[in-house]
């Protein structure tokens, strides 16, 4: 029940919304004529305090007691360490990582909105619980959990490590860790960051897939798939190598390599090709026997694509080279078949053909 105002005085409310003026022309503040609950609101830069003071303290023998209003300017140092940790619990709060706070037992502390997030739980619902026993890993990956803990003890900082982390909901989710202890207030505490990587594993298993399929298409065609870059010479070799020429990656060599191992006859009009191919940035394409690791030369049909990135400073070549004896061996023997039609037709005699 309120207390009813005493004569002559106005209602406590009203009192309050004079002093508050007066506060505010005190300390520069522009008038306003809504009312505030509260006569200190938005006086955060000044500490306010009361103070009371009794007659007799003042000298006198009794008489009422007087209140002072006592207004102490915070220093800037004050000010900045306040809006320093203001900056920080925001920094904290909507950071783009999951973030968090354990002690040196391993029990919650502290998380931000991103950590509720990730793994489903209000912070309330950790707060105080070993992230060991909390089931957010599985059991194979306590070991390796517990021993960086066991480097944060000793005061090293970790990670990034992986983990899959099972949420409330029991979905999983694929995190890169790091680990950073920490002294507050007289207190280590270990500080950590969680980064969602569950896309980023999808995308590369994704693209670890497409490369397995390519590689089985290009070992099914009997195809050889380089990678050359024009500017180390060094070629990155993948495909059937061994099935069509005998050679293991590491026997392929470079760019020098490779030209060494093309047949004499062909190997000047192959790299002239490939030289008119770069400078105009258009398709190299030739025919030239290749030495196999045994000796022997088989035809080789190769055809590459020049890919240029001037910004990037990237200037690369890749290609395939296709084994084709058995086609290059039909056309001779189609075309010694042919000359030879050609020759008979022209001799009267059996005698001359042999001749001819």
């Amino acid at each position: 029940m309120a207390r009813p105002a005493r004569p002559g005085y106005p209602p406590r409310e009203e009192t309050m919304r004079i002093l508050a003026r007066s506060v505010r022309s005190l300390l520069g503040a522009p008038e306003t004529e809504s009312p505030a609950p509260d006569p200190f609101a938005g006086l955060a830069a000044r500490t306010l305090g009361l103070r009371t003071e009794s007659g007799a303290s003042r000298g006198g023998a009794g008489g009422a007691d007087t209140a002072w209003l006592e207004l102490t300017p915070r220093t800037e140092e004050a000010d900045r360490a306040e809006l320093t940790a203001d900056r920080l619990k925001l920094l904290f709060d909507y950071a783009p990582y999951a973030v968090y706070l354990v002690d040196l037992k391993g029990s919650f502390i502290d998380g931000n909105r991103e950590a509720e997030r990730m793994i489903g739980y209000r912070k309330g619902e950790l707060i105080g619980k070993n992230f060991l026993r909390a089931r957010l890993l599985t059991k194979d990956q306590l070991p390796r959990a517990a021993g960086l803990l066991a480097q944060n003890i000793l005061g090293r900082p970790t990670g990034p490590d992986e983990f899959v982390l099972t949420g409330k909901d029991g979905q999983q989710v694929t995190v890169e860790i790091r680990t950073f202890p920490l002294r507050v207030e007289g207190q280590t505490l270990i500080l950590g960051i969680a980064n969602d990587i569950s896309g980023r594993k999808k995308s590369e298993e994704e693209v670890t897939a497409w490369e397995k399929r390519f590689e089985l298409i290009i070992e099914a065609s009997g195809q050889i798939v380089y990678d050359y870059d024009l500017d180390t010479g060094r070629i990155d070799w993948s495909g059937n190598l061994s099935k069509v020429l005998g050679y293991v990656l590491e026997d392929m060599g470079g760019i020098d390599e490779w030209a060494e191992r093309i047949h004499p006859d062909d190997r000047a009009e192959a790299l002239r090709l490939l030289d008119e191919a770069e400078k105009a940035r258009e398709t190299y394409e030739v025919d030239y026997r290749f030495r196999n690791s045994l000796g022997a030369y088989r035809w080789l049909h190769d055809r590459g694509f020049f890919l240029i990135d001037e910004k990037r400073g990237s200037r690369r070549m890749v290609g395939m080279m296709q084994d084709i004896t058995d086609r290059k061996q039909a056309e001779l023997l189609q075309n010694a078949v042919y000359r030879i039609a050609q020759a008979a037709d022209k001799s009267p005699s059996l005698d001359d053909l042999y001749k001819s």
